[in-house]
């Protein structure tokens, strides 16, 4: 696709495949947890290949959306790699261009559980580290809260994510997902 958009470099639809392919490329290493600088190259250019693209109505999937999913990585690369300060203004920024849509909001849930896992393998317990974990821990559940007022609604990933383990004995934990389940009419939950 790079060679594509260097032949055509004014063509849309090629820049956005190009950077469409970054996003998938980051996130699948993300979740690998591999090559996360590798990660930060492909968010970067998946950026740049959009720049072009903005405003654009005919392309598959908005631009906007696109570069929400490429802030999305971008964020979460960061917490992987333990870069906190980097991670936090990351998350935030991925937090202004959420639209309202539910599952991006639970994305932000999980970004902000991310950087207080990443938090807590790059410093020992105790009081300094409780601290600094109180408002990101805050932010996480608003979010989670957030997302289940705005529809999200999959209930079985807010119970068995390992990734949510460690907030499992929190009574606001329990609280959120009381919620979920009563928003979601389901007794057997």
């Amino acid at each position: 696709l790079e060679d594509l958009v260097a032949t055509w470099p004014s063509r849309p639809d090629l820049r956005y495949a190009a950077a469409l392919a970054c996003t998938n490329l980051a996130n699948s290493l993300n979740h690998a947890q591999r090559d996360l600088d590798r990660v930060l190259e492909l968010v970067d250019r998946g950026f740049e290949l959009l720049e072009p693209c903005s405003g654009l109505e005919t392309l598959p999937l908005s631009t906007p959306r696109l570069e929400m999913l490429l802030a999305y990585n971008e964020s979460l690369a960061l917490c992987l790699l333990e870069d906190l300060e980097p991670a936090w203004t990351a998350i935030e920024a991925f937090e202004g261009r959420i639209d309202g849509d539910p599952r991006m909001t639970r994305f932000l849930s999980d970004l902000w559980n991310e950087w207080i896992l990443a938090l807590r393998r790059a410093m020992p317990a105790g009081v300094e580290r409780d601290e600094l974990e109180r408002q990101p821990r805050e932010r996480m559940y608003e979010s989670l809260r957030l997302a289940i007022q705005r529809g999200y609604r999959d209930l079985e990933e807010l119970r068995t994510n390992p990734a949510l383990d460690p907030f499992r004995e929190d009574e606001e934990y329990a609280r959120i997902l009381e919620t979920a389940r009563k928003n979601n009419d389901d007794p057997e939950w």
